[in-house]
């Protein structure tokens, strides 16, 4: 259930957060809550579409299909939350600048106000995508059962729209550059504990080796099926019985990840002349 929450808070805060600046930067426009609205609207009804064909793939897959089916889609959310992880990284001031940029230039007239549908709903269809694809790795990987994934993603909503709300009012003030870290990292285990699952579902359909069948077995110690194994699981990718694929999966999606985000922080660090 908190890996769905933390996955939902995110995609979820991350839309409050274009919209406090669509907001701000429009106050004043008169029917551009219309238009907006208008955009959210567009932007679910997307990601709805996305959800009812994903079920519909992986009805047709069948049996012997639904293998690497799944795995496709856990590798799929992985390299989504990656990549969330890494652009976000590197993007999240020239986000805020951008968008504050097309509001001034909808409040002087200088374009019209359907880009404020049009910037809302391909914000709200981009997060609202990647929630569909998240909770369904996470499904296919065991990491949730269905009914957590529908409380932890209304736990997440709710809070991503509250903290949306009290940002906009000016009721709160914090960084939310340290809010995405901690929230980067826990993506970042979560997308490895996924890589992993997939690493072992192909494993099972003969597509690669085993390498080792056990690298360790904690059982004993914390079972994967406690409460406390069950919590380390969803958050961190836990397994107290992996094998040799499931950890170079896990440990490769880690490396990956902070990889490219050292790169692009290497990268947007300007040179000394």
């Amino acid at each position: 259930m908190w890996g769905s929450t933390i996955v939902v808070f995110r995609e979820v805060f991350e839309i409050a957060i274009i919209l406090c600046v669509i907001l701000a930067a429009t106050k004043g426009v008169q029917s551009r809550g219309k238009w907006i609205n208008l955009g959210i609207l567009a932007g679910i009804i997307g990601a709805a579409l996305l959800g009812a064909a994903t079920q519909t793939v992986s009805i047709l897959a069948g049996p012997e299909g639904q293998q690497y089916f799944n795995a496709g889609i856990l590798l799929t959310a992985v390299i989504m939350i990656g990549w969330t992880v890494v652009w976000m990284k590197r993007h999240s001031f020239t986000i805020v600048s951008d968008l504050k940029q097309v509001g001034k230039a909808v409040s002087e007239g200088e374009k019209p106000l359907h880009m404020l549908a049009i910037v809302t709903g391909l914000a709200v269809m981009r997060e609202g995508s990647e929630i569909v694809i998240f909770l369904y790795g996470m499904l296919a990987a065991g990491q949730t059962t269905l009914m957590g994934a529908i409380i932890g993603g209304i736990i997440g909503l709710l809070l991503g729209v509250g903290f949306g709300v009290l940002m906009y009012n000016g009721l709160i003030r914090f960084s939310v550059k340290y809010l995405f870290q901690v929230t980067s990292v826990l993506l970042t285990f979560i997308a490895a504990g996924m890589a992993a699952n997939a690493g072992g579902k192909l494993v099972k359909a003969g597509l690669l080796p085993i390498l080792t069948p056990s690298l360790w077995d904690t059982s004993s110690l914390l079972s994967q099926r406690s409460i406390i194994g069950r919590f380390f699981h969803i958050l961190f990718g836990y397994q107290d019985n992996p094998n040799g694929m499931q950890g170079l999966f896990y440990i490769a999606t880690i490396l990956m990840i902070f990889y490219f985000i050292r790169r692009g922080m290497t990268a947007s660090t300007p040179k000394a002349a």
